[in-house]
């Protein structure tokens, strides 16, 4: 699973999660992360398939400089075709 990160104090990441909660839920939220330094990170992203091999999987870590470039990690898949 590759990993969405979700910043406090961050526009983007507060932006898109008023998207869907209402602001006193943000509010606790933040309060909530502050022991973890206002980041958390969720497993979000997925691969399946039928009929493949797995040979091996992981997640690559974009954070440069304790700034994302992008808003979540990739996935890799080693699959193979039987």
């Amino acid at each position: 699973m590759g990993t969405l990160f979700y910043r406090v104090g961050d526009a983007g990441s507060e932006g898109r999660v008023r998207d869907f909660l209402p602001q006193p839920f943000v509010e606790v939220l933040r309060r909530k992360l502050e022991p973890y330094g206002g980041v958390v990170g969720l497993k979000l992203d997925w691969f399946a398939g039928k009929g493949l091999r797995m040979r091996g999987a992981g997640i690559v870590p974009l954070l440069r400089r304790g700034v994302g470039v992008s808003d979540h990690d990739p996935i890799w898949v080693d699959v193979e075709i039987p």
